[in-house]
């Protein structure tokens, strides 16, 4: 039976990180504000400080990093109580498994009491990941219309919002 750990990510799991980064990008790239070409190329140290600064967490099988995710508190006294979830991917062979659900956990469990909610955004055609933030307890709250633009196509996102409190 396989052992599997999910915890916050630190430098050392840098090159993991990074892999599993890339192919999210490349397999969902209208998942993902940024791209493969713009992360490609990144600097070991600018990935260590987004990992660190990121609340970046990580589900492993068998010291395989397959799933991660990521929660920005922003700094400013008025939304201090705001965390941005990002980045949430697992490998697709693991899918389906409740890991997902796991990863959030570890990042709600994780943050600082003054945090109220959690906010995301997902890709309008994007109805497995809309479907699970919905199962997470996240609702609906606004769209942004065409803001990402890939190859000259337009796509729209769906802001989503949970209530921690």
């Amino acid at each position: 039976m396989p052992s599997s750990d999910i915890r916050k990510l630190d430098p050392q799991d840098v090159s993991a990180y990074q892999d599993i980064r890339l192919e999210a990008l490349k397999n969902a790239p209208t998942a993902f504000g940024s791209s493969y070409e713009e992360e490609h190329g990144r600097a070991t140290n600018e990935i260590i400080n987004h990992i660190s600064n990121g609340n970046v967490y990580g589900y492993f099988i068998d010291g395989g990093l397959i799933g991660i995710t990521g929660g920005y508190v922003f700094p400013n006294r008025k939304s201090s109580h705001v965390v941005n979830v990002w980045g949430v991917y697992v490998k697709p062979d693991f899918r389906r498994q409740g890991i997902s659900k796991l990863l959030f956990s570890a990042l709600a469990d994780n943050l600082p009491d003054e945090i109220e909610q959690l906010r995301l955004s997902v890709e309008s055609g994007n109805e497995a990941a809309m479907n699970l933030y919905k199962k997470l307890g996240f609702n609906e709250c606004g769209r942004e219309e065409k803001v990402l633009k890939i190859d000259g196509q337009y796509y729209d996102e769906i802001l989503m919002v949970k209530f921690l409190k």
